[in-house]
């Protein structure tokens, strides 16, 4: 009997005409025979999954399981047969871009170096911030400084090792020459998958200082050049993401100190905030001051803050949002707060055109 290929199984989803059939699964002899007998049990088709490895034939019977009742155990294995596919769609989509915007120049090779990445033309009609954004992804899974990480981008493939982990690797491994590179990626890859974030982060760098002692120096000294504060407005509405990339002794010192400064007890009775908010009150605290005798409640900013809010939502007529700049929109309750806090000089705009 023939095997059975992945669109013998159901009526075939919209996305399996761009599979060529070079690169579905053929089914061994059994399955053919369970398909003669009617559609596959959920127990059947998690075998079969597990049987097929990941691909379209895996992800077809994956879908199909939707819908379908399930134990708490069938469950968790659904959940736990996801994750090789998604490693699978990972290096699938890195081969596709990879393709697009070509390799990186050896930065050893001085005359390679100096080359500009190959960018292929976008296609047709396509914009060319589409074309940057995918530029920007094409790091995970693919090579790096001109060589290729095989054996990383075949596990990968295989679900053996997801995305998360060989960004983890690859964040040491490039930063190495390309044979002491591989020298580390063949001793931490082996074990790889059974390391948790942490521990995969750690054993690499271990691993490359063995191979190369001034490779922490190094990596220390570059780094340091590249410290750094930002500002990332678009976390939870209410909140600014706000990090930092610090040298390890003043971030430790910092860490140390705001744990400190939370544990001071509140002079105001009743003060139910957490540790996490204290800490984050003391970090606004040690920038814009902070209330004498509580180190975690900071005073009001005493800064120039420019806010857009209408005379009727000003005088508590209506409740339009405000505007704070360099941040968005706000309640007309926390604009107003803020022009009976300041000092401010009044500008009027008009609401129709600005």
């Amino acid at each position: 009997m023939d095997d059975v290929t992945a669109t013998d199984w159901a009526e075939a989803p919209w996305w399996l005409d761009a599979v060529a059939e070079t690169d579905t699964v053929g089914c061994p002899e059994q399955w053919a025979e369970l398909a003669e007998l009617g559609p596959l049990s959920v127990e059947e088709t998690l075998l079969a999954i597990a049987a097929a490895g990941p691909g379209p034939e895996a992800a077809r019977l994956l879908v199909s399981l939707r819908g379908q009742p399930l134990t708490d155990e069938q469950k968790l294995t659904v959940v736990g047969l996801w994750q090789p596919q998604l490693a699978w769609t990972t290096a699938a989509e890195q081969a596709a871009l990879l393709d697009l915007v070509g390799p990186e120049p050896d930065p050893h090779d001085k005359q390679a170096s100096g080359a500009v990445r190959r960018v292929r033309p976008a296609g047709a009609g396509r914009r060319p911030a589409q074309h940057g954004a995918a530029r920007g992804r094409a790091d995970p899974a693919g090579p790096a400084d001109g060589f290729h990480f095989t054996a990383t981008q075949q596990l990968l493939a295989e679900g053996r090792i997801d995305g998360y982990r060989v960004w983890l690797m690859l964040q040491t491994l490039t930063t190495l020459p390309p044979e002491l590179a591989r020298q580390v990626e063949a001793d931490i890859l082996p074990r790889a998958a059974g390391l948790t974030g942490a521990e995969l982060r750690t054993a690499v760098r271990d691993a490359a200082r063995k191979v190369d002692p001034d490779w922490g120096v190094r990596m220390f000294a570059k780094t340091r050049k590249t410290r750094r504060v930002g500002f990332d407005h678009r976390g939870t509405d209410g909140l600014v993401l706000l990090y930092a990339y610090l040298p390890p002794v003043e971030a430790v010192a910092i860490q140390e100190h705001l744990h400190r400064a939370a544990a001071v007890p509140s002079p105001h009775p009743g003060d139910e905030r957490s540790v996490d908010e204290r800490m984050a009150d003391a970090l606004i605290g040690c920038v814009l001051g902070s209330t004498p005798g509580d180190v975690t409640t900071p005073l009001a900013p005493q800064v120039i803050t420019r806010l857009l809010i209408s005379l009727p939502t000003l005088l508590g007529l209506r409740q339009d949002t405000g505007e704070l700049a360099g941040y968005g929109k706000i309640p007309a309750g926390m604009a107003r707060q803020l022009a009976t806090d300041s000092e401010f000089q009044r500008m009027i705009y008009h609401p129709v055109d600005g």
